[in-house]
C-alpha cells in the first residue's frame, strides 16, 4: 500500500484478481493488475460502486470505478445483459461491477475478522462519479491507500475489452490504531491449506 502494508496490499491485489478472473471470467493470460500512477490524481470514469467495510476499530472503504464506454467488451468474458447497440447494458454493467466488490468486499471482510477486527458490510452504494479525486497522503497521513488498474485484454484485438480501477482506503476509527494491518504477512500457501481443511 502507499504507506507501510506490503502483505495486506499483495493479499488484496492476489484476491482481486482471483476475483475477477472467477466472477468475471477474464482468463489469467488476458489478465493485468497492476498499481494506478498517481495516488494523487483523478479517476476517470462515469460509475462507481462502492461498499464500506468497518467496525469499532477501523474503516475500510472499497470503490471500483468504471466507465461503460471502457468495458464495452465485458460480454466477451461474462454473459451480460446488452443494450440495442450490442453494448452491455449499463444497469446490468452495473450489477455486475457491484457484486464484483461485494465478493472481494467479503474476502477483505473475512481477512480482517482474522486479525481480530470486529467488521461489517454495507449495502452497496451505486453512484456517478465522472471524475473523482483519489486520496493523497500528505492529505491522510494516518490512511493507507492502494489504488489498482485492472486490464482484461481482448483476445481478438489485443486491445482492452474491459478496464476499471479499485480502490481502498483504510483509516482507524476512534482513534484506534491499524498495526495488525501494517504487519500483516500474506502466505497463500498456508491461505490455501487453510481452505482445504474447512472444505475437508
Amino acid at each position: 500500500m502507499s504507506v507501510g502494508a506490503p502483505g495486506f496490499e499483495t493479499f488484496i491485489t492476489e484476491s482481486l484478481r482471483e476475483k475477477v478472473k472467477g466472477y468475471l471470467k477474464v482468463p489469467d493470460d488476458q489478465l493485468s493488475i497492476g498499481p494506478h500512477t498517481k495516488i494523487d490524481a483523478f479517476s476517470y470514469g462515469e460509475r462507481v460502486a462502492i461498499f464500506l467495510i468497518s467496525g469499532r476499530e477501523i474503516r475500510i472503504t472499497l470503490k471500483i470505478h468504471y466507465s461503460p464506454s471502457e468495458c464495452q467488451g465485458l460480454a466477451e468474458f461474462k454473459k451480460v445483459g446488452m443494450d440495442a447497440d450490442g453494448h452491455p447494458d449499463p444497469e446490468a454493467a452495473q450489477s455486475l461491477f457491484s457484486e464484483l466488490a461485494n465478493i472481494l468486499a467479503g474476502s477483505i471482510k473475512r481477512e480482517l475478522l482474522d486479525l481480530g477486527y470486529v467488521v461489517g458490510i454495507s449495502l452497496p452504494i451505486a453512484a456517478s462519479a465522472y471524475d473523482e479525486i483519489l486520496s493523497s497522503d500528505q492529505l491522510h497521513p494516518g490512511r493507507l491507500h492502494l489504488y489498482l488498474d485492472v486490464r482484461g485484454r481482448s483476445k481478438q484485438s489485443d486491445q482492452d475489452a474491459v478496464k476499471f480501477t479499485v480502490t481502498v482506503a483504510v483509516e482507524p476509527a476512534s482513534g484506534e490504531d491499524i498495526n495488525r494491518i501494517r504487519n500483516f504477512e500474506y502466505n497463500p500457501d498456508e491461505r490455501n491449506q487453510q481452505s482445504e481443511n474447512e472444505f475437508l
